[in-house]
């Protein structure tokens, strides 16, 4: 087994958590920003920083919109357990759907994202917790990608 593949839930040795209350997508770029920020790894920061944005894309993309003025429309994570990192997003879901990476229509301008994250990730899934879906991905990061 993979060092990098422990249970989805991980004892957490650094949570750093991040709401994002609009769906502006200037929030994805200072997600990717503020991710690289607290990662005291380097040697995969640029998968991360890929990743968070392709995640939060989707949770911002898909997620229906709240309620009430500031409340989240998704939450940013990240947990470093080494020799792993892993990106945590959240958001809330009516329903829940299947998750997969599929190749989409030749021709489709959208639909790509999930295949990124399957190809420089170590490890992804998602989960349900309540009304709320968390997306997660993992990254050893003694090396390069796998």
């Amino acid at each position: 087994m993979n060092a990098c593949q422990p249970p989805p839930f991980p004892k957490r040795k650094k949570k750093f958590p991040k709401s994002i209350a609009s769906v502006d997508p200037v929030e994805v770029t200072r997600a990717r920003t503020w991710a690289a920020g607290r990662l005291s790894c380097t040697g995969r920061i640029d998968d991360v920083q890929l990743v968070v944005g392709e995640l939060l894309a989707n949770a911002l993309q898909h997620a229906p919109r709240p309620r009430a003025a500031g409340a989240p429309v998704a939450l940013l994570g990240l947990v470093e357990t080494p020799p792993c990192v892993e990106v945590r997003v959240w958001s809330r879901r009516p329903e829940l759907v299947e998750m997969a990476a599929r190749c989409p229509d030749g021709e489709a301008e959208s639909g790509r994202g999930l295949l990124l994250v399957e190809a420089v990730a170590d490890a992804w899934g998602w989960n349900a917790v309540g009304s709320w879906m968390v997306v997660w991905a993992r990254f050893g990061v003694g090396g390069g990608r796998r």
